[in-house]
């Protein structure tokens, strides 16, 4: 038992309490937690204190809720990893998740406050996170305090050795206090949001996770905890535990020691020789496949393998629950799942991805993507460009001609349909000029556009983020039919570039003996005479003019068209 002993403040991160109770044994941190706590590693999270009941008077299950972090982040994990954090605290191991010790921060004005009142300063747990730049109460940047000079706050040399944070990408100080404050009780796979992580929560990142807070918290779900009581299925001692393990093992710490990793492999599947371990891999033996993540995945996932969970045909059909489309079959090859696809009013088939099918489902013959982009491509443009051969798809390239300019040239469907045109005429004015044009002939009423250059981001009025480049916003200006995305009051012209005008100047003045450019020209062309022989230049250079004399040009004919 500790001689000297102190509960720690309700908000007290865990680490720096330790720091305390070390100070009032006269002992150092790291002999303190050696002789108190074996199982601690300093390296690893600074809200690691597995084996906490070798320090008398604790319960880990209110040191855990009030002290770490843990119930405010729970939400973000999947219910297997929330048991195997819970399990390992509660029974002892390591637990290296969200964040390491690089040192505990503080806020000044937090430490006047508790000087104020009369008790020694501490950290808050609230204020640990590496996301966590200022103090949500108080407004003013935290300080940190490296690890290897760690102590109390009342003490000067401590506070002598920190430094302010520096405050690196987005600061979520109010989002953990709130959730610290109020854990939601969840986990990662009942969010119900799909478009949040596509519920990889294996992979998810601290930082996804808290951007997906900040848009959507999730709600608590009704009677989902973190922590039951249940009884062991081997010895029928009773023990606590994320409800996870009672359902999925249910068997108690101590009698899962005596266990090999192929009797608790057994006791997972709730089987005796489905899967067998391989090293550190499991295996299937009933189709031989190999478990991605081995062991441990398995011992805190409800994974199988996939072949007791393939769909059917008819499962796919039923996905779509639709008349107009009959799956007639499917295959599977490296995680990707194609399937093959009849149009009842068409009576063809086409084989399709099924994610692609399910985003854009229209049939792939009467209705193909070269109809498709044909249709698009002769209403946004009309006779302004002559198509000459056509994509079968938005990766695809096909081949224009631009009329205005006669350039002929090759390029991506959807490099296109979002705003790329004739790569001689077109021309890049950045995004004020674009910007002015918007505001001149667009009603921007309930619109917010912010320069992210190469790229415009744009707020509709809905509340959706569109990203853009800025030659997508101009073809929103310069289509002949209605834009996507603003409310046009006018259609502008195209904008092309000085080497454009020129050329086309030129073209449509000489004749077989050339044309000669005065001052006046250049006036009328609207580009000044540097601009001028600088365009001039590139045009010889690319095969599209030559001189007959000085300061006298004549158009080459190229048999190439481009």
């Amino acid at each position: 038992m500790i001689p000297v002993f102190r509960a720690p403040y309700p908000d007290e991160h865990v680490l720096g309490w330790m720091i305390e109770l070390a100070n009032l044994n006269r002992m150092s941190i790291e002999k303190f937690l050696k002789w108190f706590m074996p199982s601690f590693k300093w390296e690893h999270s600074a809200d690691t204190v597995a084996n906490m009941f070798n320090i008398k008077h604790v319960n880990p299950l209110k040191i855990m809720r009030q002290n770490t972090l843990y119930f405010a982040l729970f939400p973000f994990l999947t219910e297997g990893t929330q048991a195997k954090i819970v399990h390992r605290f509660l029974y002892g191991g390591d637990i290296h998740w969200f964040h390491t010790t690089t040192g505990l921060k503080y806020c000044p004005d937090c430490v006047k406050d508790d000087m104020n009142d009369g008790r020694l300063p501490y950290y808050r747990v609230w204020h640990q996170l590496d996301e966590v730049h200022t103090c949500c109460r108080h407004g003013c940047k935290l300080r940190v305090i490296p690890g290897l000079k760690l102590g109390m706050l009342d003490a000067d040399e401590t506070v002598d050795a920190s430094e302010e944070v520096s405050a690196e990408g987005e600061d979520y100080s109010e989002l953990i206090y709130k959730m610290y404050k109020n854990p939601i009780y969840t986990s990662i796979e009942k969010w119900g949001n799909k478009s949040i992580i596509n519920f990889q929560a294996s992979r998810i990142s601290k930082k996804q996770g808290l951007e997906a807070a900040m848009k959507q918290l999730p709600v608590s779900e009704e009677g989902y905890k973190y922590l039951t009581e249940g009884n062991c299925q081997m010895c029928g001692k009773s023990f606590v535990a994320h409800p996870f393990v009672h359902e999925t093992f249910g068997v108690c710490p101590e009698c899962e020691k005596t266990l090999t990793k192929q009797q608790i492999i057994n006791i997972r599947s709730k089987t005796q020789d489905e899967y067998e371990m391989d090293g550190r891999f499991v295996n299937h033996k009933k189709c031989g496949r190999r478990l991605s993540g081995g062991y441990h995945k398995f011992r805190w996932s409800r994974i199988s393998c996939m072949c007791e969970s393939l769909p059917t045909l008819q499962d796919y059909q039923e996905e779509f629950d639709d008349d107009e489309f009959k799956v007639t079959g499917f295959k599977t090859e490296k995680g990707k799942t194609t399937l093959s696809i009849k149009h009842e009013n068409c009576q063809k088939e086409f084989n399709i991805c099924r994610t692609d099918f399910m985003t854009r489902r229209y049939c792939r013959v009467c209705k193909s993507y070269e109809n498709k982009f044909t249709q698009q491509f002769n209403s946004m443009v009309r006779d302004e460009y002559t198509l000459l051969s056509r994509p079968v798809s938005s990766a695809d390239y096909f081949e224009a001609r631009h009329e205005t300019c006669g350039f002929k040239f090759r390029m991506r469907a959807r490099n296109f349909t979002e705003g790329q045109r004739c790569p001689f005429c077109q021309k890049n004015i950045g995004f004020e000029k674009v910007m002015g044009l918007l505001e001149e002939n667009c009603n921007l009423t309930g619109y917010e556009i912010d320069d992210a250059s190469p790229d415009i981001i744009v707020t509709l009025p809905s509340g959706e983020k569109k990203t853009m480049r800025c030659a997508w916003a101009l073809q929103e200006l310069t289509r002949y039919d209605e834009p996507e995305f603003f409310l046009r009051k006018n259609r502008i012209k195209p904008i092309i570039s000085e080497k454009a005008k020129v050329f086309i100047y030129i073209r449509d003045h000489c004749d077989e003996n050339g044309y000669f450019l005065s001052n006046k020209d250049y006036l009328k062309i609207g580009v000044t005479h540097d601009n001028f022989f600088t365009s001039v230049r590139y045009l010889k250079k690319s095969g599209h003019l030559e001189v007959v004399e000085k300061g006298k040009y004549r158009v080459l004919k190229r048999s190439d068209d481009s």
